[in-house]
């Protein structure tokens, strides 16, 4: 089984139940047909780059899992025809999750980088 990814951006004027029950049926979905749910990531209410469906915001969900070909084209195919959802994207996990104190301490050390501009070993006299 592969590691897949899916993004779920659900509309906003459901209430918060509603919502959960979104992100429970596609983990139900995915363990029912063998799948194993990596972890479920809820990213809240995010503003979208633009409206969808007279909707501005969703609340977005982050679903990562090991999953069969089977597993996409059922979710695929009730993402479709699902009308809370406004938006949704499946893509190949890549490597593992980077924590987020590696991305803290990885920007800092970029941005130290980028700093470190002393010009006076580059002068020659």
């Amino acid at each position: 089984m592969r590691e897949y990814e899916t993004v779920i951006c659900v509309r906003t004027d459901l209430d918060e139940a509603e919502q959960e029950k979104e992100v429970r049926t596609i983990t139900d979905l995915i363990t029912d047909k063998g799948g194993d749910i990596v972890m479920v990531d809820p990213w809240g209410r995010r503003r979208l780059a633009y409206e969808v469906d007279k909707h501005n915001e969703g609340v977005y969900t982050l679903v990562r899992y090991h999953g069969t070909n089977e597993i996409l084209n059922e979710l695929e195919r009730r993402f479709r025809i699902n009308e809370n959802l406004l938006r949704h994207l499946t893509v190949v996990a890549e490597g593992p999750l980077p924590s987020p104190e590696a991305e803290g301490e990885r920007g800092a050390e970029s941005a130290g980088e980028a700093g470190d501009d002393d010009d006076s070993a580059d002068q020659a006299d």
